[in-house]
């Protein structure tokens, strides 16, 4: 009996240190799980919305999400289990060693001073002990976890199909001629009163069987001269015989169905500017030489479609340009260093710039092109693949990233879906997808940034697609570095 109350004492000891040691590891576990998701948490929102303030409180909602020792933690004034702070985290051993991190004051990188790459957070928590004593009644764990934005391998992958070189805006530009349809001009001519119809009416000066302008010409007297084309140029009728109408619904419908395969009159160019712009500088008309005096962006559209060799302003490339611009902005001002390249695609894909750290040739081969051709989403990522990959310039440690805008429906080569698979396969790479204006195929863009671990993001106008090109630029991949 002696024994047995001595060896009793010690189970009774033995058991009250192994359920203190269980309860030690689960809560150090719980705290890391809170910290952890914190800090990534945190850290993704710093990343995306450039703002302290903004990351806290996405820390602050995350650690709440996660008990400790069955408690809720906070960072809130006030509390003293969680501290957020901010920093920057630089590899040793030339950029293939551990991740060291240097700390900065909140008020540093509020100011704009110094840009933070890294969140941490540091919890603690104080627990008694289910089996108290004088030496051990209480246990304090303390853990801290950083989340640090990383280098990137960017492929951007653009559509330069012929549907590019459109109005930014396909939803306004038939409205425009939706109105000039609907719109009767009044003018004096010799005493008498004479109205002007708007016709969507092509009208050319025959000359060796090809016709020398075609365009959306208002309706007046034509000169003798000339022949006048229906929209459907079913048939062609001298200039004299012509009379005046207003075309039908049909007509007109046809008409902006082929708009983009025509070419825009002067005449139509002066009077969209002459509508928008009052004060206009043009004079009593226009001629192709005052292409820089135009401030509405359809009559600068349809000066530059017929005007210049690069896309025209407020086409759909022009608004891709200034997103390409917008992210190179970005890229420039993160403390990481992403290297771009460039691919585009029609019918078939280019590999128009290899990786590199120095944006300017990128942008700059974005601004000269002028989109012709198909669509070949497909095509267009698997050549994107082996310069971030595997090219002479790939990083080794590098997040691969590869971002793809459409503004249609692929209808050449291999689907994008399956694209995407071919890619994962064999790589470690994110997908994002950008489809632009409604007739886009946004489902097909959706799944392919499902497939790729990645976003994917809609624009209807040119504007929003600048600010979702500075978006997919924040979006800097974040991992736990400690």
């Amino acid at each position: 009996m002696p024994f047995f109350a001595i060896l009793l004492t010690l189970i009774i000891i033995l058991i009250g240190f192994a359920v203190n040691l269980a309860h030690m590891q689960l809560v150090t576990t719980q705290l890391k799980i809170a910290t952890d998701a914190a800090s990534h948490a945190g850290g993704r929102a710093l990343s995306i919305h450039q703002s302290t303030d903004l990351a806290i409180a996405q820390v602050e909602k995350t650690i709440r999400a996660n008990q400790v020792d069955g408690k809720y933690l906070s960072v809130l004034e006030g509390s003293e289990n969680v501290n957020v702070v901010f920093g920057k985290s630089i590899r040793d051993n030339g950029g293939k060693g551990a991740y060291r991190f240097s700390p900065l004051d909140k008020s540093i990188v509020d100011s704009g001073q110094e840009r933070a790459s890294s969140l941490g957070v540091v919890g603690k928590v104080n627990i008694s002990m289910i089996f108290g004593g004088s030496a051990a009644s209480s246990f304090s764990p303390i853990r801290r976890s950083i989340a640090t934005q990383v280098d990137r391998d960017i492929a951007l992958v653009l559509d330069r199909s012929g549907s590019m070189l459109y109005f930014r805006d396909q939803v306004q530009l038939h409205a425009m001629f939706d109105l000039l349809y609907q719109t009767t001009e009044t003018i004096e001519v010799s005493g008498y009163t004479k109205y002007h119809y708007w016709e969507l009416q092509k009208r050319g000066k025959s000359k060796k069987g090809s016709w020398k302008d075609k365009g959306y010409h208002r309706s007046e007297e034509a000169d003798s001269t000339w022949q006048v084309r229906d929209l459907l140029d079913t048939h062609t009728v001298p200039a004299s015989s012509y009379e005046r109408r207003l075309i039908s619904s049909t007509e007109l419908n046809n008409a902006k169905a082929s708009l983009y395969s025509q070419k825009f009159s002067g005449n139509l160019i002066y009077q969209l500017e002459r509508s928008w712009n009052s004060e206009h500088s043009l004079g009593e008309s226009y001629s192709s030489s005052e292409g820089d005096k135009l401030t509405c962006a359809m009559a600068q559209y349809c000066h530059d479609w017929q005007n210049s060799p690069d896309a025209p302003r407020n086409s759909r490339w022009d608004y891709l340009s200034q997103g390409v611009k917008a992210f190179i902005d970005v890229l420039k001002e993160t403390d990481q260093e992403e290297h771009l390249s460039l691919v585009t695609f029609s019918n078939s894909p280019t590999l128009d710039y290899l990786l590199t750290s120095n944006y300017a040739p990128v942008l700059e081969k974005v601004l000269t092109i002028r989109p012709n051709g198909g669509t070949g989403i497909g095509d267009g990522m698997l050549r994107s693949v082996e310069p971030i990959v595997s090219g002479e310039n790939a990083r080794l440690f590098a997040v691969k990233t590869i971002v793809v805008l459409t503004d249609g429906e692929n209808n050449s080569g291999v689907r994008p879906l399956e694209a995407a698979r071919t890619i994962l396969e064999s790589n470690d790479v994110t997908i994002h997808t950008v489809t632009f204006t409604p007739g886009a195929d946004q489902e097909a863009m959706q799944e392919v940034a499902g497939a790729g671990k990645g976003r994917h993001y809609h624009a209807d106008d040119g504007s929003e697609l600048v600010n979702i090109f500075a978006e997919i630029a924040n979006n800097l991949p974040t991992i736990l570095t400690e």
